[in-house]
């Protein structure tokens, strides 16, 4: 039984020769599992081949791949900027980096009626992000369950755009407009 059969029989209730397995990691553990295991290749579907898993899920889009180094902009000394005006910075630690936001664009809601979202179509890193899932598709899509989808909620693209405080105060001072930043973000995905 390959990975996609196994996944295949789990998903009709019925008992598989063991139980699917995948794991999430974020791109810094990726890169050094790579490192680890020696494998040459940048594709996340690769690493996850290596490591046996059944379903290959580890390429993320939309607002949650502003998290990679990669789909950010440098705007200052270890600053960076996504397609959506989020703010970061690279917080180095032994080992690696990853980014924290510093500062999130619809921090002041003044800003709200001239924020624009990114065009997906014209947005090179989603382009990209397409062809390498596309590819992935062409190279395991036959023996693995390749699984996609945004993974980021809409609540957590709010908090993204917003700030956490901010949006669990809106919660209760400020419905209308939160659900009117949701609906934008269900669009934008």
């Amino acid at each position: 039984m390959n990975s996609k059969e196994r996944v295949l029989t789990a998903v009709s209730h019925k008992i598989p020769d063991r139980v699917p397995i995948t794991n999430r990691f974020n791109p810094e553990i990726a890169e050094q599992l790579q490192k680890i295991l020696k494998i040459k290749s940048k594709d996340s579907f690769d690493l996850e081949v290596e490591l046996g898993h059944d379903l290959l899920c580890t390429k993320e889009i939309g607002i949650v791949s502003s998290y990679s180094l990669q789909h950010n902009r440098q705007t200052g000394q270890n600053e960076y900027i996504c397609d959506f005006g989020i703010i970061k910075k690279k917080i180095n630690y032994t080992g690696g980096s990853y980014l924290e936001i510093i500062k999130n664009p619809l921090e002041d809601l003044n800003n709200y009626s001239s924020y624009k979202f990114p065009e997906p179509q014209s947005q090179a890193s989603l382009q990209n992000e397409f062809k390498s899932f596309e590819k992935g598709v062409k190279k395991y899509g036959k023996t693995h369950a390749v699984v996609g989808g945004v993974t980021c909620t809409i609540f957590e693209g709010c908090c993204m755009l917003r700030g956490l405080a901010r949006v669990l105060m809106d919660l209760i001072d400020n419905g209308d407009f939160l659900n009117d930043l949701m609906d934008k973000l269900e669009g934008y995905h």
